[in-house]
């Protein structure tokens, strides 16, 4: 059968656009680290889908990610640095449940779907004991910060697995 029959398309020129350009970040903490100094570098930028799935499907699963990284996926033009934030603590119990929970939130925060998406700075999150995921905004208020939740708690299965929510300036 011919291509005009089966209208075959050269994926590969078809590039579906996100709402903004996102940046990798790594910050690989030193034993002398303190907390008023970040290391962190820029490691990927995106500007697609099919980049986004290139840059993610590359990233090391949560479960064996070393203590001490900390991954930043931020709108570009933003740096890893203090700000107002929701973090989502998830206890070591869930533990084969990091992927797909940190899957659920990219997708939610890149895909521009998360309330209030253009305050939106970015995602971090933070191997310890347990997994902590940082959702990062430029300015809130309590009914802002509240619809965020809400749409976190919307994700199937976030509310049986989150042991804390905390917002930190």
């Amino acid at each position: 059968m011919t291509e005009e029959v089966w209208k075959i398309r050269n994926y590969n020129e078809e590039k579906h656009q996100l709402s903004d350009c996102w940046e990798l970040w790594v910050d690989e903490m030193s034993e002398s680290f303190s907390s008023s100094e970040l290391n962190a570098r820029s490691i990927a930028i995106f500007q697609t889908v099919e980049e986004f799935w290139s840059v993610y499907s590359s990233m090391s699963s949560l479960q064996v990610m070393p203590k001490g990284v900390d991954v930043y996926l931020l709108k570009s033009g933003n740096s890893p640095n203090n700000g107002q934030k929701i973090i989502l603590s998830f206890s070591e119990k869930v533990k084969s449940e990091w992927d797909l929970i940190y899957q659920q939130i990219v997708l939610l925060c890149v895909g521009s779907t998360i309330s209030y998406y253009t305050s939106l700075v970015g995602i971090s999150y933070s191997v310890g004991s347990s997994l902590k995921i940082s959702i990062w905004y430029s300015g809130s208020n309590e009914t802002m910060l509240s619809d965020v939740v809400r749409d976190i708690n919307l994700i199937p299965n976030m509310v049986e697995h989150t042991t804390r929510i905390s917002i930190k300036n």
